[in-house]
């Protein structure tokens, strides 16, 4: 049975009735052989043993994507009888915790960064072309970052937070580290993400480097911790589409402080750098800086809380403010389960470096979790005066 979200009638016939091709090309996601480039040593998985390369990816995803509530000893239990009962691989046992442990060592994280980004071009390759994925035309990406605690481990406190415990004072026990996100919105899937230690976590920086597997020409959305002229001003300038920031009405640029004292519902308005940005550039870099463009949107909560949104969104007429803040909330839905590494830590890892493929493993079972989003969103509730999210 083909088990799929809400959609058009037209489109669940149409995917529940993949060619067989399609089929092949998502097996075809997971390598047969392991690049040199991703062994931890050039004698890793030359000998024939019982967890082979492939077996020992697939079971990383499927230890990842099967959550935290079973160890790894029952899941590889349950992993392996029913890859004999479905005759995939009928001689397999199941495998001791140890042996997983050993091999997903030798396996370089970036072989998961790898297999996530293959399977977001097979996404966007398989995907039907259909309005209910667009607005107006464009694709719409949520992009947000968290922080998440590590186990405590002392590989991995040393590799992203070795200024974390208990004896250090304000730390707390677990190491953390930043998990940044791109989520495509209407077709909930995860297409790019970064994991950083937390001393040099900077949401800000992450977006720049998360900006080259975005497509251009759609719209990005951003929570308000992101909103900075520095970042807007590298969006002008990287990326060709459009953007919505939600922004704080207080402790912000002047110019939307000038504009909730005003008591309009929208403007335009010019937002300048700040004297810490300035700061980092020379003097002719600093002579070359111009003032923002930006529409104004103001957002007012059910509890009473004013915020704004800043875009470039500014055809009036094309893009109403009703729907930009229908647009920004459709990221609510995202924000907890879809933006956040979820599966990041499942099981009990040893070293930092065994640590990321959980992550990027966490990334490709999250194509699965369209629906828990659908659940999760905020009702969004518009009139002539304006919209509040419920």
């Amino acid at each position: 049975m083909c088990m799929l979200p809400p959609i058009s009638k037209e489109w669940r016939e149409n995917i529940c009735q993949l060619p067989i091709d399609y089929l092949n090309k998502f097996m075809s996601l997971i390598p047969q052989k392991i690049d040199d480039d991703f062994k931890s040593s050039p004698t890793d998985f030359v000998r024939d043993s019982k967890l082979t390369f492939p077996k020992t990816v697939v079971f990383t995803l499927h230890a990842v994507a099967s959550g935290k509530s079973k160890g790894i000893d029952t899941k590889s239990g349950e992993f392996f009888k029913n890859s004999r009962r479905s005759h995939l691989w009928v001689e397999t046992d199941a495998v001791h915790r140890s042996a997983i442990t050993k091999a997903r060592e030798k396996i370089n994280w970036r072989c998961f960064e790898s297999i996530f980004y293959q399977s977001v071009d097979l996404a966007y390759e398989l995907w039907p072309e259909s309005d209910d994925f667009l607005w107006h035309g464009m694709s719409v990406y949520a992009i947000d970052g968290s922080k998440d605690n590590l186990p405590a481990s002392y590989e991995i406190r040393q590799e992203f937070d070795p200024d974390s415990g208990l004896e250090n004072k304000g730390r707390g026990h677990y190491p953390q580290c930043l998990v940044s996100t791109v989520y495509d919105v209407l077709r909930r899937i995860p297409i790019a993400r970064t994991v950083v230690g937390i001393k040099e976590a900077d949401e800000r920086e992450e977006v720049k480097k998360m900006i080259p597997y975005i497509p251009q020409d759609n719209v990005l959305l951003f929570d308000r911790g992101y909103p900075s002229y520095e970042l807007i001003k590298y969006l002008n300038e990287s990326y060709s589409g459009y953007y919505i920031f939600r922004c704080p009405a207080s402790h912000t640029f002047p110019a939307v402080e000038q504009f909730i004292k005003s008591n309009k519902e929208e403007a335009i308005i010019w937002i300048d750098p700040t004297n810490n940005y300035k700061r980092q550039l020379t003097k002719k870099e600093r002579k070359e800086l111009k003032p923002i463009k930006l529409r104004i949107v103001k957002l007012v909560s059910l509890h009473g809380e004013v915020s704004v949104l800043l875009t470039n969104l500014f055809d009036k007429k094309e893009y109403p403010k009703s729907e930009i803040i229908k647009l920004y909330f459709k990221r609510w839905g995202v924000g907890v389960s879809g933006l956040r590494a979820g599966n990041l830590v499942g099981g009990s890892p040893t070293e930092a470096k065994r640590l990321k493929p959980r992550s990027w493993g966490g990334a490709v079972a999250r194509k699965q979790d369209g629906e828990a989003l659908r659940q999760s969103a905020p009702w969004v509730h518009c009139n002539a005066s304006g919209c509040n999210a419920q």
